[in-house]
C-alpha cells in the first residue's frame, strides 16, 4: 500500500505545471485594474478569514491552455492575506512592510486565469508555489515533493467574483 501511495505521490507532482512550459498566448493582450479588488471569505473548519485578490495595474497575457489565458501583474500582484492580516488590509486598503517581513507569502507574483468565452471553467488567481524550506526534515520524499511543486503553479477559485472578471476589459495590441 505504501508503494502505491508513493507512486501515486509521483504522478501527482510529475502533474505540476509552470507558466514556462505552457504555450504563450496566440495574440498580445491585457487588461488594467484601476484599483484593488479583493473578496474576503471565512473557509475551513477552523472559520480562517482569507482576503485574497489583485492589486491595482496592467494584467498581461504571458501563457494559455485549452480553456483559457494566463494574465500576470508586475511584480508581486496577486494578495493572499488570512486573519489578523487580512482584518488590517481590510480596515487599511494597504499591506504593511511588517505584514510582508512576517509572511512574505502574502503577495506573490501571479495573476489571474480568464476563462475562453465558451469555456464554463471558472476564473481563477493564480500564482508559482515557493516552499519554504527544502523538505529534507521530511526525508527523501519531502525533498522530492519540494523540488517537484517548486515554481509550480497554485490556483484559487475565483468564481464567487464573475461580476468583476466579466466587467475585465482585455485589449488587444
Amino acid at each position: 500500500m505504501r508503494r502505491v501511495a508513493f507512486i501515486l505521490l509521483v504522478l501527482g507532482l510529475a502533474a505540476c505545471t509552470t507558466i514556462s512550459d505552457m504555450r504563450k498566448p496566440e495574440r498580445p493582450q491585457y487588461f488594467v485594474l484601476e484599483k484593488d479588488y479583493v473578496r474576503t471569505q471565512i473557509r475551513g473548519l477552523a472559520n480562517v478569514k482569507h482576503t485574497e485578490g489583485l492589486r491595482a495595474g496592467k494584467y498581461t497575457a504571458v501563457a494559455e491552455d485549452d480553456d483559457g489565458t494566463y494574465f500576470q501583474g508586475a511584480g508581486r500582484s496577486v494578495i493572499l492575506l488570512y486573519n489578523e492580516y487580512a482584518d488590517a488590509y481590510n480596515q487599511t486598503g494597504q499591506i504593511s512592510e511588517s505584514t510582508i517581513k512576517a509572511d512574505p507569502g502574502v503577495l506573490s507574483v501571479g495573476g489571474l486565469w480568464l476563462p475562453k468565452p465558451n469555456s464554463n471553467m471558472a476564473p481563477r488567481l493564480f500564482y508559482p508555489i515557493h516552499n519554504p524550506t527544502d523538505g529534507s526534515k521530511l526525508g527523501a520524499v519531502g525533498i522530492l515533493v519540494v523540488k517537484a511543486t517548486e515554481g509550480a503553479l497554485a490556483y484559487r477559485p475565483f468564481e464567487s467574483e464573475r461580476a468583476f472578471t466579466e466587467s475585465i476589459r482585455v485589449i488587444s495590441e
